[in-house]
């Protein structure tokens, strides 16, 4: 038996714009939010979606038309935030339980006092971050939420080909579609998904056919996927 080819991984660049953004009923609202900046119902903007729901695409997107960077609330120096910024449009991403409260009110309370505005992206509400300033949680319930929900199936179709072609994979619309229908409805599932076939298709120097896809995601004959959130298909 031959061994198989030893593959390179590089890194795959993203392609950043509303023109190659994935867009559905799901992340739509996200979208308009993007799009219709700095003409906010209120200044302070929530971004919520799940692992790989495009969250940083969009705060990126904001970031070059803004021309504001994007900061992790991670390492983020609130209080020189607020500082060096006030009234400027800020982007903050990760936010969540454990945050620097105190910092993150003052940062709120100085942009919008100026004039600006804020765009915060979590994966979670803020209801389950277990804040303990009260004065902080009345001005995040005064942000505009906006959240990516889960992907419907034509989203998902979407999402997936766009997936490939960031990898300058060509795969069949049809067997996309095959694929869209028998993987878990998650954003985080399509990413793992193309990740997985257009590695074992480089390696085997296959391409990526119905049978191929089958194969790669629902493994041997026993039907035991290779994928979390990944179901075989029913006999």
């Amino acid at each position: 038996m031959l061994a198989r080819q030893l593959t390179l991984t590089f890194e795959t660049p993203r392609r950043l714009g509303l023109a190659e953004f994935a867009v559905g009923e799901a992340n739509r609202a996200a979208v308009e939010a993007i799009v219709h900046w700095p003409h906010w119902p209120s200044p302070v903007m929530l971004l919520v979606g799940e692992e790989a729901s495009g969250k940083s695409n969009l705060a990126a997107i904001l970031a070059a038309a803004s021309g504001s960077p994007v900061l992790s609330a991670a390492t983020v120096d609130w209080h020189r935030l607020a500082a060096d910024h006030a009234g400027e449009t800020l982007i903050v991403e990760d936010l969540g339980e454990g945050i620097d409260e105190a910092g993150l009110f003052h940062a709120i309370n100085a942009v919008t006092a100026g004039g600006g505005r804020l765009l915060l992206t979590s994966r979670t509400p803020p209801a389950d971050w277990r804040l303990m300033l009260a004065d902080l949680a009345s001005r995040l319930r005064a942000a505009t939420p906006v959240t990516i929900g889960a992907p419907d199936d034509r989203l998902m179709e979407e999402l997936l080909g766009k997936l490939f072609v960031d990898r300058q994979t060509v795969v069949d619309p049809q067997v996309i579609r095959f694929i869209a229908q028998r993987i878990e409805r998650t954003f985080v599932a399509a990413r793992a998904t193309v990740e997985r076939l257009d590695s074992v298709a480089l390696a085997r120097k296959a391409a990526i056919t119905k049978p191929f896809a089958s194969e790669v995601l629902f493994g041997d004959s026993s039907g035991e996927p290779l994928l979390p959130g990944i179901d075989p298909p029913e006999q």
